[in-house]
């Protein structure tokens, strides 16, 4: 069976992080979302650039320079602004407008960067 985003992370640049996937990548199973599918996902690639880098999902692990998925998860990083809009969604990529894509339990979701709104992807 075929999977998008294994195919979309296989036509997106070199992998940000090019060590194996760390140990804290474990944690994504216990965070209140799909974890388990995002995780399948950086194991493949951890954080790419695709389209022309007008998207950017997000690496596991820390490395000088580069942002990270729990750094990037982080209330005071830039989730507060929202008022309490951003709660209980994980954010693991954005496009070049600064729109997120997050997952949740019922799926994976479009937060809008200009107005908080939410919507389902897929």
């Amino acid at each position: 069976m075929n999977d998008p985003l294994l195919d979309l992370a296989g036509i997106g640049s070199v992998g940000i992080m090019t060590a194996p996937l760390p140990s804290e990548g474990n944690r994504l199973r216990d965070w209140d979302c799909n974890g388990a599918a995002l995780l399948k996902w950086l194991r493949q690639k951890n954080g790419f650039y695709a389209f022309e880098s007008a998207l950017h999902v997000f690496p596991i692990g820390t490395k000088d320079g580069v942002m990270d998925l729990e750094t990037w998860n982080h209330l005071d990083t830039w989730r507060d602004t929202y008022d309490g809009l951003a709660n209980g969604y994980l954010f693991f990529a954005e496009d070049i407008f600064g729109n997120q894509f997050c997952l949740q339990q019922d799926g994976t979701s479009g937060f809008e960067a200009e107005t908080g709104a939410v919507h389902i992807v897929v």
